[in-house]
Formats: structure tokens, sequence, C-alpha cells
């Protein structure tokens, strides 16, 4: 079968799951305590949130990245900045979809973490191009 084609016979309902596919397992998680229950769309993103927020919380506490901050380098200006000025970001943010895992998150400095936002990579970097035509 043609995957391209199954794809684009699938109604826009299908299209969500497919940008978003964490939600339907979040909101699936929970319909077995009450089936006519099952948490909205908003709730799905606030326990997807909360989640990967505890999984970023424990993620700095660990050897990982205690040396990954004793490098000093904002992994965006890699300009060096004092280990414990090091901020942790999620190159995907977790409210776009983001997890809370070694290869989505990365060590920069206040200024470039509060500068990104909730941009994805190919926004920051058109973001950084308006400065460096």
């Amino acid at each position: 079968m043609n995957h391209s084609i199954f794809w684009q016979s699938l109604p826009v309902a299908a299209d969500f799951q497919i940008i978003y596919p964490f939600r339907k397992s979040l909101m699936m998680a929970h319909a077995h305590r009450n089936p006519k229950n099952i948490p909205s769309m908003a709730e799905a993103d606030e326990i997807h949130l909360k989640k990967e927020r505890h999984k970023a919380r424990l993620l700095r506490d660990s050897q990982w990245w205690k040396r990954r901050c004793a490098k000093g380098v904002c992994y965006y200006c890699d300009r060096p900045v004092p280990p414990k000025d090091l901020t942790m970001d999620h190159v995907v943010p977790i409210s776009r979809g983001g997890k809370s895992t070694k290869g989505n998150v990365v060590a920069s400095c206040k200024e470039c973490n509060t500068n990104k936002k909730q941009l994805l990579p190919m926004e920051w970097q058109q973001y950084l191009n308006q400065f460096n035509p």
C-alpha cells in the first residue's frame, strides 16, 4: 500500500493526530478511569506539559546534564558562559510537542533561551537571519 496516498485520503482529524501524536495516547491512557470522562485536548496538553516538565527536572539532576553544563558554552551563540548561568532549553519546545530527552535539550545562555521563546529550530534560524542578512 502506498502510504502517502493512504494519509492523503484520511479526514482532517487524522492529520491532527499526525501532527500531535502524543495527544491521542494521553487521552486514551486516562479513558480506563471512566470512559465518559475522557480528558479534553486542553487537559491532554496540560498532562503532557506536566509530564515533560517533571522529566526535565529529573534530567537536570543527572550527571549527563552536569557534564553538558561544565563545558560552559551556549548551544545557540557559542559564547563562553559560566556553567551555573546556563539554562536548559528544549530545541523543540514542550508546548509544541517536544519531549524532555537528551536529544531535545541543550544548554543555553539566559539571553538566547529568552529570545528563542517557543520557536522551532527553523523559526529560530529565521529570527537570527534578520540580524545577519
